[in-house]
């Protein structure tokens, strides 16, 4: 496999010595599989100097005004021209990818003799140049390059392998910051693109003079303010159960059918050390599952939608936990809903009914469309996109609010899964922002975490390829959906709700959840207060045999206690964690305790959603509780006296 590719040369190469001044590390053919490594003390303390070393083997030259790592990452557009002897994007290209959106962009170095940058660049945006292999033959081309860039740009160059620049010898005014390595090895240029987000800190210094840089030049840069994407030791997780496990369990998942395709991402300690893909998008096997693929994260938009928005909202006093919903919900004053209370609501013990199947209120006894109900056509009557070539009135949103407002209570308060005041948050949300729902997350959250993926209606900004189809709907829309909603109710407010709607990407998904995690902190800029997030975060009633927290999902109670069968989440999972399922397939969850966030994704309601296997098979449980196992583990090889590994419990039943 790739991972154990990588990670074979990765070791292979602590020998070469790494460092930013003397270093040339070349990428050698493994030998061995990291499964035949010898799982020792002196194997995991190998793979720990391999990261310190790749770390040093990159030195910041200046970094004006503490320019990187690189913030307020939703005021700036970011764009990254790689010159290199390849048209192809680079490691570095792509790993900065994983922080941001960027626009990259590839200049073979032989082009250069004849070209210019003619772009004229605004005081918005950020540039970054890499120029990788770069000798004395073409240096001059470069530097004209690199004195043609006109505007007001904020200009970060990494070089790499390139010493023969005149940027070297004489300060310029445009360029903010300047990391150097005499390597160009993937690794390398990884590291480079962690020091300029903050994945890590830089700590590589010269060992001998270089240009106008003295020896022992190196600036320090802050880092662990986004996540470092590393291996699993450098985590406290051992590799060999973690990728034991959860392949075994993935395996079981795709042999049953429980779905397609599913991908998982594990980070821990603010590290991501494990991102996996497996299967297709469909039983077609057309397309295989990649790491950048969007799903639809059904429910889990619970909590990375309407819910950051009201913890905002308590943080700044215009939300009360326990006012009455019909404060801020004004349509319940006067029914049978002016009572409940906003914490009930969150907790799901507002003796709300679970659901509505307002599509049904759009059909006939024959199950046909009611007459003006459906256009073929979009036009200021049928606005709302349900599916391809389907429009809603627009009149019909005020339908669904009427249905929820009408709607029976139950009778008696207690846990009872409801999903109908997530209808309502939106309005709710724009009356407090002043803003539209998805502008207000957006800006507020989504773009400053870098999570650009996160998005409504799929359809309109991503190519088909790139996203991972859900059901077959035979039912309601007749169509396979690929980008549109999977939720009925969601579908029919525009793909834009709080109880369903958004799709993502697993690593910009992480980043929301590993905010959480950190109690409302990432990239250096608070979200939400560490009060709201541990309040939102506890189990508000047990009293009443309730685990739910404010939004948030929760462990059972004595979780700890029961089987891989019988538990949920994992039974490793602390007390303290908290998380959230979907229909379509999709888990996260965050757990503060361990510093861990679990991601799995998938489309299990593909091509239908009568397919249980995924529930059956208890997929999502156990591959959850090895990430547990891979921790002990890897503490159990520590401290040189290995037991029985907790990997031998697990049973899919």
């Amino acid at each position: 496999m790739v991972r154990i590719y990588l990670l074979s040369v990765a070791l292979l190469l602590i020998t070469s010595n790494l460092n930013a001044q003397v270093t040339n590390v070349q990428q050698s053919t493994p030998q061995t599989s990291i499964h035949n490594q010898n799982a020792s003390t002196h194997y995991i303390d190998s793979i720990k100097s391999l990261v310190e070393q790749t770390n040093k083997a990159v030195c910041v030259l200046e970094n004006k005004s503490d320019f990187i790592p690189v913030s307020n990452l939703n005021l700036n557009r970011i764009i990254s021209i790689s010159i290199d002897s390849t048209s192809k994007e680079s490691a570095f290209q792509s790993m900065l990818k994983k922080y941001t959106q960027i626009t990259c962009e590839q200049i073979k170095i032989d082009s250069l003799s004849t070209g210019t940058n003619n772009k004229n660049y605004t005081n918005n945006e950020i540039l970054i140049v890499s120029i990788h292999n770069s000798n004395k033959d073409n240096a001059a081309f470069i530097d004209r390059y690199i004195s043609s860039i006109k505007g007001n740009a904020k200009l970060i160059v990494t070089l790499f392998n390139t010493s023969h620049i005149a940027l070297l010898n004489k300060k310029s005014s445009s360029v903010k910051s300047i990391l150097y390595s005499n390597t160009n090895t993937e690794m390398v240029q990884e590291t480079a693109a962690q020091i300029i987000f903050g994945g890590i800190s830089s700590t590589g210094t010269l060992n001998k003079n270089l240009g106008m840089y003295p020896k022992n030049t190196g600036i320090k840069t802050k880092g662990e303010i986004r996540f470092q994407y590393t291996y699993p030791e450098i985590a406290g997780i051992d590799s060999e159960t973690l990728y034991k496990t959860i392949d075994s369990v993935a395996k079981i998942g795709l042999q049953a059918q429980a779905f397609p395709g599913c991908q998982v991402l594990v980070a821990k300690d603010r590290k991501v050390i494990y991102h996996e893909c497996f299967g297709y998008h469909t039983y077609n096997k057309f397309l295989p599952v990649l790491p950048d693929d969007i799903y639809d994260l059904a429910s889990v938009t619970k909590i990375t939608g309407p819910l950051p928005a009201i913890m905002r909202f308590v943080d700044g006093g215009q939300i009360d936990m326990d006012e009455k919903f019909s404060t801020y919900w004004k349509a319940f004053k006067r029914t049978n809903k002016k009572d409940i209370i906003f914490r009930d609501v969150l907790a799901h013990q507002a003796q709300l009914i679970p659901w509505i199947a307002f599509w049904k209120n759009t059909v006939d006894s024959s199950n046909r469309f009611k007459k003006r109900t459906y256009s073929y056509r979009q036009s200021k009557k049928y606005p709302v996109e349900v599916a391809p070539q389907m429009f809603l009135h627009k009149n019909y949103r005020k339908k669904i609010y009427k249905a929820i407002k009408e709607s029976d209570l139950l009778p008696e308060k207690h846990y009872q899964y409801s999903g109908l005041s997530f209808y309502v948050f939106p309005k709710m949300i724009e009356d407090l922002s002043g803003k539209a729902y998805d502008d207000y997350i957006k800006d507020e959250f989504y773009k400053p975490l870098g999570a650009f993926t996160l998005d409504f209606n799929a359809y309109k900004r991503f190519s088909e390829k790139k996203i991972i189809p859900t059901e077959n709907d035979k039912v309601f829309r007749n169509t396979l959906l690929t980008g549109y909603v999977d939720d009925e109710g969601c579908a029919m407010m525009g793909g834009i709700s709080g109880n369903a709607g958004l799709f993502s990407s697993a690593n910009d998904l992480a980043k929301m959840i590993q905010m959480y995690v950190q109690m409302g902190e990432y990239g250096g800029h608070r979200f939400i207060s560490e009060k709201t997030m541990k309040e939102f975060t506890k189990t508000q009633f047990p009293e009443n045999d309730n685990r739910r927290g404010l939004g948030f999902d929760k462990p059972l109670f004595g979780n700890d206690t029961l089987s891989i069968k019988d538990c949920y989440p994992a039974y490793g999972a602390s007390s303290d964690s908290f998380g959230h399922s979907g229909f379509t397939g999709t888990f996260v969850w965050a757990d503060p305790e361990k510093q861990l966030v679990y991601i799995f994704l998938s489309n299990r309601v593909h091509p239908s959603r009568e397919s249980r296997e995924i529930y059956r098979k208890n997929i999502r449980t156990a591959i959850h509780q090895g990430i547990y196992d891979a921790i002990e583990v890897f503490k159990e090889k520590q401290s040189s006296s290995p037991r029985h590994s907790l990997t031998d419990d697990i049973t899919i039943n």
